[in-house]
């Protein structure tokens, strides 16, 4: 990324109201002498969440360049939860900025087990309480997961790439505060999210698994031709949940050892988002990103604080 890249990426986040902290923080990191920008490598495909890193790795065998990332990745340097550590936030925050300008494809495959409703008896969450129990610390963790990821997503957006969120089709990721305000300031932007829902059992998941994408590609529509399943065409033997009662007599759902086997994605659906990726960078489908006004950065200004 050249210096003047570096610039517009910073006016956007700045006049569209990213939080104060958030562009500190990318000025820090470009400013460390072992981060140089100009000479790092410029990434078309980023992985977030990776797991096995099938996409990407698929990507790089066709020929794209392209990077993973995953807590998994950096177990001795994590806590509780990403971004566990200074070094694990430094390292997802420079994948950001050495992603293509106006060509990066980024894949979110966010995790999602306080998010779901099977968790909701856990973590409290409903339609009027999304946040929900802050109190306990894994709903803490999921929600600054969450709000941190956006924050990301929205700088991949400043640099002209195509992110794309996919959660279960029951998660409530989407009512996070954060993910409303990106929401809000991409509409400011004149850019659509478009949303679209499908079964992962048309490519070869071990389970039916109802799966949502969010992205300001459009190219997520071709995913529609998924959207319809039929229990007598497919046969599923592993159960991902287990149905019992409490002591009080309510009925009570657990997950299954099954369960985490859906967390990965299948060489199928990794090979149909790579095969999409052309098209998430079609000039006549994708949204233009607004022109700014032409002033020096010294003179932008956060209006805005969040």
């Amino acid at each position: 990324m050249l210096p003047t890249q570096l610039d517009l990426v910073l006016k956007r986040l700045i006049y569209f109201g990213a939080p104060k902290a958030f562009v500190v923080a990318i000025l820090l990191l470009t400013w460390q002498s072992f981060f140089d920008l100009s000479q790092s490598a410029e990434y078309q495909v980023l992985e977030y969440y990776a797991g096995v890193g099938r996409i990407a790795r698929l990507s790089a065998c066709t020929g794209y360049r392209a990077a993973a990332f995953d807590v998994v990745f950096d177990k001795p340097e994590v806590t509780e939860a990403w971004p566990g550590s200074p070094t694990t936030k430094a390292l997802a925050l420079a994948m950001a900025l050495q992603g293509q300008v106006n060509e990066c494809i980024s894949f979110w495959g966010i995790c999602c087990s306080s998010w779901i409703h099977m968790n909701c008896g856990t973590s409290g969450r409903n339609h009027l309480s999304p946040m929900g129990c802050e109190s306990y610390p894994s709903v803490q963790c999921a929600n600054m997961l969450v709000s941190r990821s956006m924050l990301l997503i929205f700088l991949c957006v400043c640099l002209g790439g195509t992110p794309v969120v996919e959660n279960p089709g029951s998660s409530m990721i989407w009512m996070h505060e954060r993910f409303q305000w990106l929401l809000g300031v991409l509409e400011g932007m004149k850019i659509r999210m478009f949303k679209t829902r499908f079964w992962m059992c048309h490519f070869n998941s071990p389970t039916m698994k109802r799966t949502i994408l969010w992205s300001p590609g459009s190219a997520i529509a071709a995913l529609k031709a998924f959207a319809t399943m039929r229990r007598a065409d497919f046969r599923f033997d592993k159960k991902t949940a287990r149905k019992y009662r409490t002591r009080a007599g309510k009925v009570a759902y657990q997950g299954t050892e099954a369960l985490k086997g859906t967390q990965v994605y299948t060489p199928k659906f990794a090979g149909f988002v790579v095969r999409m990726i052309p098209h998430f960078n079609d000039p006549k489908r994708k949204q233009k990103l607004p022109v700014l006004p032409n002033v020096p950065l010294r003179y932008y200004r956060f209006d805005v604080g969040y």
